[in-house]
């Protein structure tokens, strides 16, 4: 067996700066090893897939529905910049919100706390999830863009592209594991 060389240390200065390089050997045998049963330990994961992909349906979901709650029952109270004030959506006065951005609001509290509460559940899934991501979608381009360009950092949209891509997968990935569309379908296949 052949000595592990050693290893080398050497200080280096720059102006007002002192670090240290180490050289380390190269990985032999062992090292590699060790790295193909880390990524078989890795691959073992792929067996709960299922109950990931359910628990981030139902995180998203219950995230989601916050938005629909707020409008619906204004619970949380939406802060005073989105129209949460005396006469907003969330606030008890007479006016500030034109009536068509009142039926707006009520069309997309429907969607968000119904189809969020359906996703929870994982009940019709992908259909919903997919009617929820085109919601997203023009929330994004209707409401963001206009605020602050394109790029989501300037114009607040991260939630609503993140959600929208979420719901996308779950329209080409299924519910997952904890959901009722896996009860509905796997009576009517055994039937």
């Amino acid at each position: 067996m052949r000595p592990r060389p050693y290893r080398e240390f050497r200080w280096q200065t720059l102006p007002n700066v002192a670090f240290c390089v180490v050289r380390l050997p190269a990985p032999g045998a062992a090292e590699l090893a060790k790295a193909v049963n880390t990524s078989s330990v890795m691959n073992n994961l792929t067996r709960y897939q299922p109950q990931a992909l359910g628990i981030l349906r139902i995180v998203v979901a219950l995230t989601y529905m916050e938005h629909g709650t707020q409008k619906l029952f204004h619970f949380p109270p939406m802060p005073e910049r989105v129209g949460g004030g005396p006469g907003g959506p969330g606030g008890g006065g007479g006016g500030g919100m034109p009536p068509m951005m009142q039926t707006i609001f009520l069309i997309a509290g429907i969607i968000e706390f119904f189809g969020g509460l359906a996703v929870l559940v994982g009940f019709l899934t992908r259909p919903i999830a997919f009617i929820v991501a085109g919601e997203l979608a023009v929330v994004y381009w209707w409401m963001h863009v206009p605020r602050g360009g394109f790029w989501p950092v300037y114009n607040g949209g991260e939630g609503a592209i993140l959600w929208c891509f979420t719901f996308l997968y779950l329209v080409f990935a299924g519910p997952g594991a904890f959901a009722i569309d896996n009860l509905i379908f796997r009576r009517k296949a055994a039937t």
